[in-house]
C-alpha cells in the first residue's frame, strides 16, 4: 500500500498544482492520510473555533456518501466551504476518499455574515485574520465546481485502475433488494395489498434526487411484485413494465425531462424487459433504470445547491415521525438556520415547514387505510402532536379530511 500511496501523492500533487485547489486523502474513519497544497481552511476553522471532531465526522460521512451517490459527490463542510470527493481503491482493496477543496460558491461578504460574524469570543484581530484567510480561498461558479469534480473522478478512476462506480456500487441496490425479498417471503413485510402509495412516494423522492430512499422504496415495491405474483415471470415483467410507465410519466410531467427523450428511453426499456428471465436480473436492471430517471429528473431542476437540498430532503424523509426543528436540519446541512430557510425556499419554491407537512401527509395516507389505527394514532405516527392540526394540514394538502380519505379507501 505504501508504494501505491507514494504514487497517489504524485498524482494528487499534479491535480492540486493544475487547479490551485488543495487536495486531501481521507481514510474510511474520516482522518487525513495525506494532503497536497496550502489549506487555508484549517487555519480559519481553528480561529473560528470549529472542533476538529466535526471535520473528521464530515469527511467520514462524505466518503460514505461518495460511494452511495455514484463516485462523484460535492459537499459542504461545517464551515460552509465546498469540497468535491471521489473514492479510490488502494492496492490492498482499502477504500480511501480523495477530497478537493475548499472553495466558495457564495460571495465572501455573505459568507462572513452567515458563518463568522455571529460567533462569540472572536477578537478584532481574529476577525481581521479570518478575513485575510478568506481572501486566499478561491471563488468558483457551480459550473467550475462540476468541472473539477469530474477531474477528481477521472483521477480516482485512474488511481484505482478501474471505474470506481462500477466496482463499488454495482451490487449495492441488489443486496438491499435481496434483504427485502427475504423479509417479504418470511412474512416480515405486509403483502396483502399492492403498495400504491409507495409508488407515489417513490416518484416524490425521485423528483428531488433522493437516491437512497428511492432505492429503498423500489426494493419494497419489487419485493411485493415478485412474491405476490407467485414467481410467474410473465406477470412480473408486465407489472414491472407498468412501473416503468409510471416512473417515465413522472419524469416527463413532474421532473421536466424532455418528453420525446423519455419516451425513446422508455421504449428501449420496454424492449429489454421481455428478454429477462430471472428475478435477480430484473431487480438489478430496475435499480439502474431508477438511478437513470432520478439523475435525469434532478439534473433538469434549477437547483444550485444540490448537495444541501439532498441532505435536507433525506433528513426529513428519515425523521418526519419525530419533532423536527429548523436548527436540527441546519446542522445536517452545515448551514445557519436563517440561511438554510432562505436557500430551501429559493430552491424548492416552498418553505421548509410546508415541505415537512407534505411529506407527513404522504406518509399518513397508507396508515389511514389501516382501520385498526385511530386518526389520532396516525397523526402521532407521522409527527403531528395534535389531531386537529393534522386534519387541517391533511385537508389543505389533499382537499379532503383524513376521515373522508379513509372512507373513500384513498380514492380521491
Amino acid at each position: 500500500m505504501k508504494d501505491h500511496l507514494n504514487a497517489l501523492y504524485e498524482e494528487i500533487k499534479d491535480f492540486s498544482v493544475s487547479t490551485g485547489i488543495t487536495i486531501k486523502i481521507f481514510g474510511s474513519d474520516g482522518n487525513e492520510i495525506m494532503s497536497v497544497g496550502n489549506c487555508p481552511e484549517c487555519d480559519l476553522c481553528r480561529l473560528a473555533g470549529c472542533p476538529q471532531s466535526d471535520c473528521v465526522k464530515t469527511h467520514k460521512k462524505a466518503g460514505e456518501d461518495t460511494l452511495r451517490f455514484g463516485g462523484k459527490y460535492v459537499y459542504l463542510c461545517p464551515m460552509g466551504f465546498v469540497h468535491a470527493s471521489s473514492p479510490i481503491l488502494t492496492d490492498n482493496s482499502e477504500i480511501v476518499t480523495a477530497s478537493a477543496g475548499p472553495v466558495l460558491i457564495i460571495d465572501k461578504t455573505d459568507y462572513f455574515n452567515e458563518y463568522i460574524r455571529g460567533r462569540e469570543n472572536l477578537t478584532e484581530e481574529q476577525l481581521a485574520e479570518i478575513n485575510r484567510i478568506l481572501e486566499s480561498i478561491p471563488m468558483y461558479t457551480l459550473e467550475k465546481v462540476t468541472a473539477y469534480s469530474n477531474m477528481l473522478y477521472y483521477l480516482a478512476s485512474y488511481s484505482s485502475g478501474k471505474d470506481p462506480v462500477k466496482l463499488l456500487n454495482s451490487d449495492a441496490g441488489e443486496e438491499d433488494a435481496s434483504t427485502d425479498l427475504i423479509n417479504l417471503k418470511n412474512g416480515l413485510i405486509d403483502r396483502t395489498e399492492y403498495p400504491l402509495y409507495k409508488e407515489k412516494e417513490l416518484i416524490d423522492v425521485m423528483s428531488v434526487g433522493d437516491r437512497k430512499n428511492a432505492q429503498r422504496l423500489l426494493n419494497e415495491i419489487l419485493g411485493y411484485i415478485f412474491f405476490a405474483t407467485g414467481g410467474n415471470i410473465d406477470i412480473i415483467r408486465t407489472r414491472v413494465a407498468e412501473l416503468i410507465v409510471q416512473l417515465s410519466r413522472a419524469a416527463a410531467l413532474n421532473g421536466g425531462v424532455n418528453r420525446q427523450k423519455i419516451m425513446d428511453i422508455s421504449v428501449e426499456y420496454m424492449k429489454t424487459i421481455w428478454t429477462m428471465e430471472s428475478i435477480d436480473d430484473i431487480s438489478s436492471w430496475m435499480s439502474r433504470i431508477l438511478s437513470s430517471f432520478t439523475q435525469m429528473v434532478f439534473s433538469t431542476k434549477e437547483i444550485k445547491h444540490i448537495d444541501v437540498i439532498q441532505k435536507v430532503v433525506s433528513y426529513i424523509n428519515s425523521n418526519y415521525m419525530n419533532k423536527i426543528s429548523l436548527d436540527d436540519i441546519a446542522k445536517e446541512g452545515f448551514l445557519s438556520s436563517s440561511y438554510l430557510s432562505k436557500l430551501f425556499k429559493s430552491e424548492m419554491k416552498m418553505n421548509l415547514s410546508t415541505y415537512i407537512n407534505n411529506v407527513r401527509v404522504e406518509k399518513s395516507k397508507l396508515l389511514l387505510l389501516d382501520d385498526s389505527l385511530s386518526i389520532m394514532d396516525v397523526a402521532m405516527m407521522v409527527g403531528f402532536e395534535e389531531q386537529s392540526y393534522f386534519s387541517k394540514v391533511f385537508r389543505n394538502v389533499t382537499g379532503v379530511s383524513p376521515g373522508k380519505f379513509r372512507q373513500l379507501k384513498g380514492h380521491i
